[in-house]
């Protein structure tokens, strides 16, 4: 099976950077660094859009009907729509861009969390699948599915609090801004 790793068109590495051109160090240097290094450990590597449209849907669909494992970050935050779950005590908003191509894929969702070094160094941890309930209302399916996967990642917070970073960055009920994607409805059409 192919591993495939997406990445927001503003991640690199570790950094969350703003959404502008940026400097020829951090588009050159810095990010083909980096992509050189993740390569290694990948199929490929697909940037999600800022401005995502059907098209961009149809490649995550289409890697999934060829049987390839999408990577996704749990915590993303571009889309039009967020959704609330409950982390650590307060009001987190997350995309819902995974939830909704599961629901339009029927591919199960894996969360996966890495377990800090201990007694046999680090490993990966994965979680039994989360489906979406294809039978619910849409947005009450994608909340479910969102709240346990952060059910999830707060367990793996509270057992290692120094493994994780940015927890000083979370909101509290605050929505972020909406940025324009593809919604499920429209990657169904598509496919």
């Amino acid at each position: 099976m192919r591993l495939c790793q997406t990445h927001g068109a503003t991640h690199l590495g570790v950094i969350d950077t703003a959404p502008e051109p940026g400097t020829w160090l951090r588009n050159r240097l810095l990010r083909g660094t980096y992509q050189r290094r993740e390569r290694a450990f990948v199929a490929e590597i697909i940037e999600i859009p800022l401005n995502s449209t059907v098209s961009s849907g149809r490649v995550y669909l289409r890697h999934l009907r060829r049987n390839q494992a999408l990577c996704m970050a749990g915590d993303g935050q571009i889309a039009r729509k967020h959704y609330p779950v409950r982390l650590l005590g307060r009001t987190v908003w997350l995309a819902p861009g995974a939830v909704k191509l599961a629901r339009v894929s029927g591919a199960p969702l894996l969360p996966m969390f890495w377990a800090p070094a201990g007694e046999g160094g680090p490993a990966l941890e994965i979680d039994p699948p989360i489906v979406p309930d294809a039978s619910a209302d849409a947005d009450r399916a994608i909340a479910e599915c969102l709240q346990k996967f952060a059910g999830a990642l707060e367990s793996r917070v509270r057992r290692w609090p120094r493994s994780y970073r940015n927890w000083h960055l979370l909101g509290d009920g605050e929505q972020p801004p909406a940025t324009a994607t593809a919604p499920a409805e429209e990657l169904h059409e598509a496919g």
